[in-house]
């Protein structure tokens, strides 16, 4: 996304990855990544609703990622669903905490985000 760092969180069957990168403005926008690392793959930005801050947690195998988004200082769980653009707040789930926490918790808290998509 033509920032200076990138971090992946989860991959799944297919070999897709998600986690964050910095963007060439600043700002940590959440991505998927498509395709074999250095035979022609592609990190797609998920956008970041308008903050500056998205991360995406975990992948299905259909490819539909959970994370959340920063927007005025409250996060957001979002679901991509594969499709550009499909990128949708779940307002019912905000994330207020500043950090996940650590070990078992913040694995269930991933799943329970991956679980959302249908």
């Amino acid at each position: 996304l033509g920032g200076t760092e990138s971090q992946g969180y989860a991959i799944n069957d297919a070999g897709q990855v998600t986690g964050y990168s910095y963007t060439t403005e600043g700002n940590v926008s959440a991505f998927r990544y498509d395709g074999t690392p250095g035979a022609g793959g592609a990190m797609v930005d998920l956008g970041t609703f308008g903050g500056g801050f998205t991360e995406g947690y975990a992948i299905n195998d259909t490819g539909q990622v959970a994370g959340y988004s920063t927007t005025d200082g409250v996060r957001h769980a979002f679901r991509y669903t594969g499709t550009p653009g499909s990128v949708a707040a779940i307002a019912s789930l905000a994330i207020t905490t500043t950090r996940f926490a650590a070990g078992s918790e913040a694995t269930m808290s991933r799943s329970r985000m991956a679980s959302i998509a249908p």
